[in-house]
């Protein structure tokens, strides 16, 4: 039987109305900050969903192998490699250990806490020194979308239409210091991803950068 946050993220990708012409403002400031003219990168794009970001980030050539087990990638593009499977079972699964980045947008957040140390560990661990994770996630300060959550002192998530592991800067901190990575950009505002039509118009997002050491 599927879990509550599987069959959400199943449906909502069946939904044709989500663009995928042009990659989210995350994507773009990864691009323009991080992978701007460097040509034949490695990235991961983990939670990828309809591979609108990893159809984005390849078009300098990079190779993106994105993996999302709810996902899917209508759009032919030879630089775009699509895994519909569990994220965990890919990384398990992972031979190379010379990636350049891994890519987290609106990702860790759907996971719980233990699982999504997990999977920032193994991402950690196949990238080379100076690699990066760049993450964008949902924010425990965020008191428009607490105050509608419900919150399941259990497992520690905020529960609306499905369940969110929130974060804040001591627990990216952390996960940092675990994995030998350095945080070399943070920020934590809203204005970073409007969308009317979504429960939480303009949610106070998290966006961090951390490098291999």
């Amino acid at each position: 039987m599927k879990d509550t946050n599987t069959e959400f993220w199943d449906n909502f990708y069946l939904q044709k109305h989500i663009t995928i012409e042009h990659g989210s403002s995350f994507a773009e400031y990864v691009k323009s900050e991080h992978t701007s003219n460097k040509q034949g990168y490695k990235i991961i794009d983990l939670g990828c969903g309809n591979c609108r970001d990893a159809n984005y980030l390849s078009n300098d050539h990079n190779t993106v192998y994105a993996v999302d087990k709810s996902g899917s990638n209508d759009v032919a593009n030879s630089d775009v490699i699509f895994f519909k499977e569990d994220v965990y079972d890919f990384l398990i699964n992972c031979k190379d250990t010379d990636v350049d980045h891994v890519y987290m947008r609106w990702f860790l957040h759907a996971l719980p806490y233990e699982k999504s140390r997990e999977i920032f560990k193994l991402s950690a661990s196949l990238l080379h020194k100076g690699g990066l994770i760049s993450v964008e996630v949902r924010s425990k300060n965020d008191k428009n979308l607490t105050d509608k959550s419900i919150y399941d002192h259990a497992d520690k998530s905020y529960k609306t239409t499905h369940k969110r592991w929130l974060y804040d800067r001591d627990l990216l901190e952390n996960m940092a210091s675990e994995n030998n990575l350095t945080i070399v950009h943070f920020i934590e505002t809203a204005d970073l991803s409007v969308n009317k039509e979504t429960e939480t118009e303009n949610p106070l997002l998290i966006r961090c950068i951390f490098s291999k050491k």
